[in-house]
């Protein structure tokens, strides 16, 4: 029945960012660049931060 909730486990959770820091490095090996432990920078948009 749609909406109703389920007592059975669904899953395991991801760590979404670990998966996609997993994978950036995976496609940089690939590449063969190396980050030298280097790590992007963030820039905040303007306007974002005065809400």
């Amino acid at each position: 029945m749609p909406g109703s909730v389920s007592a059975q486990p669904r899953g395991q959770a991801l760590d979404l960012m670990a998966a996609l820091e997993d994978s950036v490095r995976a496609a940089r090996s690939v590449r063969g660049e190396d980050a030298g432990g280097a790590q992007a920078s963030v820039t905040p948009l303007r306007g974002i931060e005065d809400r």
